[in-house]
C-alpha cells in the first residue's frame, strides 16, 4: 500500500461520504467531526489494490434466471472481500456480470468457484472468468 499522506477536508457529509469513504479503490483512516452540516477533519489515504471478475453465463430463461439471482444477492453480499458488483442482461443468450473484491486472494477464491462449465442454477451456465486488477472507479 502507498501512503498518500494527510488529506485535510471540509465537505457535505453527503461528499464525505461518496468520495472519502467509497471502498473501491481508497481506503480510509479518518478524525472526523460533524460540524453543524459539514464533516471535517483529516484522512490517511492509502491506496489498496481491488480486484475484479469479469464472468460471461449462457442464460436459457432469463426472467427464472433473474428471480434466483434477487434471492441470492444477500449471499453474494456476504461473500468474504466482496466490495459490489453489476449484472448485466443477456444479450443473444449471453450474460455478463462485474463483481469487486477487496484482495486479490479474495477475488480468486470466487474464481474457483466460478469455473467455465459450472452450472450456477437450471438457467444459468458459466462461460467464462476473468481477473482483472480495477485501475479506477467513477
Amino acid at each position: 500500500m502507498r501512503d498518500a499522506g494527510d488529506v485535510p477536508m471540509s465537505v457535505s457529509g453527503q461528499e464525505a461520504l461518496a468520495g472519502w469513504m467509497a471502498r473501491l479503490t481508497w481506503s480510509s483512516r479518518c478524525g472526523l467531526a460533524l460540524v453543524g452540516r459539514t464533516v471535517t477533519g483529516t484522512c490517511q489515504r492509502e491506496e489498496t489494490d481491488v480486484y475484479g471478475l469479469v464472468v460471461t453465463v449462457a442464460i436459457t430463461d432469463f426472467e427464472n434466471a433473474r428471480k434466483e439471482l434477487q434471492e441470492r444477492l444477500p449471499e453474494m453480499k456476504r461473500a468474504p472481500g466482496f466490495v459490489g458488483g453489476y449484472w448485466l442482461a443477456p444479450a443473444d443468450g449471453v450474460g455478463m456480470s462485474v463483481t469487486a473484491f477487496e484482495s486479490e486472494d479474495q477475488a480468486k477464491a470466487m474464481q474457483q468457484q466460478m469455473q467455465p462449465g459450472t452450472k450456477l442454477n437450471d438457467y444459468v451456465t458459466v462461460r467464462s472468468v476473468e481477473l482483472r486488477e480495477v485501475v479506477a472507479n467513477a
